[in-house]
């Protein structure tokens, strides 16, 4: 009985399911429909897909050839992320690409391996893989298409490398070889920042001897000539400065000579190779090399300065002269400038304003001041007009005395209601008044009569 009610029921839903019915929609069903559904049908894609993935990595190991070996990999980093061998397949996509010599792809393979799994344990091999793939490609010869392509890659490549693995085995390396590459083309000021910044991170590395020395010979190449002092900014690597920004690039830190960077760095380098005996016999030729660029560049800064002694000479500015002759001794190896014979530098006339010719000296006659007489040369006397000589008027005679007492004002004032303002001091003469003492006039004797005195001559009116 209980057999046969089981039957039944299942023959009843049997005829339930066989209804001509619509299906809906996904995304309306219930959660008992489409969860049984849709639960079963991802397993399947994923199960499927792991043994698509797992062809694909038998039949790439098979392969002899490394380009259709990485291939393969880098098929299944792309169609199967989700692959629990994704990552291993993005590592052996970029080794594959290195053993068949595409560097461009080998760089781009690792880096983005780097990206997808920065913890991993093929470290080691993907820096040293990057490094030398960066290196190929800049020293690779890409013949006529060379000229429509760059070293883009290769440089990113390197800087890649100290930024990812800056306790790397090959961080330093790839520093040293942007800084030669940035010297050997030509851009000093990047060659340095790159030498600065290997000094600056790895003091210890052991091409910090020879980022030292070759940082020295890149300071002495910026000098333009015997003509110019050349003066530089003095960057540092770690701050950001717009290179293509002038103002900015100009006010990134002091200016100084690239000569004197030069020697300071070279100075720098020998007196590391001194405190070091054990690197004195290994580096006895580069501390001979380096002396003798030393002894050099100090020539320069000498022949500058006497230059500028020349000019100052010149112009009759001995002092001026004299300052730079000094210093051009001291360039030359002079410790006691006070007892140096003088340098007599070339003294070159400037041409007239007329004739692009210098004018020969010509001697000026000295023109005697008319206050101070000369005393060799008599002062000639002044030619005397051929007229008349004019009768010379009478010489004024002195003031007639004054008298001694000064009458003093009344003492009573007749009108007290008038005011009467103090006289007033005479106007002040253009001649000089001369004081004459009174003189009393002499008495004649009885009897003689004694004519007046002549009246006083008119004055000359002012001219």
């Amino acid at each position: 009985m209980r057999y046969a009610l089981l039957l039944a029921c299942a023959a009843l839903l049997a005829a339930c399911s066989s209804t001509d019915a619509p299906e809906l929609p996904r995304f309306l069903r219930g959660d008992s429909a489409g969860t049984a559904a849709g639960g079963a049908q991802p397993a399947a894609e994923s199960a499927a897909a792991q043994q698509v993935a797992d062809g694909l990595f038998a039949r790439a190991k098979g392969l002899e050839n490394p380009a259709e070996r990485a291939n393969l990999y880098g098929d299944i980093a792309d169609d199967h992320p989700g692959h629990p061998r994704a990552a291993e397949a993005r590592y052996l996509e970029g080794r594959s690409y290195y053993e068949a010599g595409d560097w461009d792809a080998c760089i781009e393979a690792l880096k983005q391996y780097m990206t997808d799994s920065p913890v991993n344990p093929h470290l080691g091999q993907v820096e040293e893989m990057i490094y030398r793939s960066g290196l190929q490609y800049l020293q690779q010869d890409r013949g006529v298409l060379d000229i429509f392509s760059d070293d883009g890659t290769g440089l990113e490549a390197l800087r890649f490398v100290p930024v990812v693995f800056p306790a790397g085995k090959y961080a330093d390396d790839s520093i040293l070889y942007l800084a030669r590459h940035f010297r050997d083309e030509g851009e000093l000021q990047r060659a340095s920042l790159y030498y600065k910044e290997l000094l600056q991170r790895y003091p210890d590395s052991e091409w910090s001897f020879e980022a030292r020395r070759e940082l020295g010979g890149t300071y002495a190449k910026r000098d333009v000539g015997e003509v110019y002092h050349a003066g530089f900014v003095d960057r540092d690597p770690r701050e950001a400065v717009n290179s293509e920004d002038p103002k900015a690039a100009a006010h990134a830190g002091p200016v100084r000579s690239s000569l004197e960077m030069a020697l300071t760095e070279y100075d720098k380098y020998l007196e590391r190779i001194a405190r070091d005996p054990g690197r004195r016999q290994e580096y006895a030729q580069r501390v001979r090399e380096v002396e003798a660029e030393k002894a050099r560049v100090r020539a320069q800064l000498a022949a500058k300065d006497e230059r500028v002694a020349a000019w100052y000479a010149g112009q009759g500015d001995a002092r001026a002269a004299e300052v730079y002759r000094r210093s051009a001794a001291r360039w030359r190896g002079a410790t006691n400038t006070s007892v140096l014979p003088n340098v007599k530098p070339p003294v070159v006339a400037l041409p007239s304003a007329t004739d692009a010719v210098p004018a020969p000296r010509v001697p000026v006659p000295a023109i005697p001041s008319p206050a101070v007489a000369s005393p060799t040369v008599p002062t000639p006397a002044m030619p005397t007009p051929a007229m008349p000589t004019p009768t010379m008027p009478t010489p004024l005679p002195a003031r007639p005395p004054q008298p001694t007492t000064v009458p003093r004002p009344p003492t009573s004032i007749p009108t007290p209601s008038v005011r009467v303002a103090p006289p007033q001091p005479p106007p002040p003469s253009s001649l000089p008044t001369v004081r004459v003492p009174s003189v009393r006039a002499p008495t004649a004797p009885a009897g003689v009569r004694v004519p007046p005195p002549p009246p006083p001559p008119a004055w000359p009116a002012s001219r």
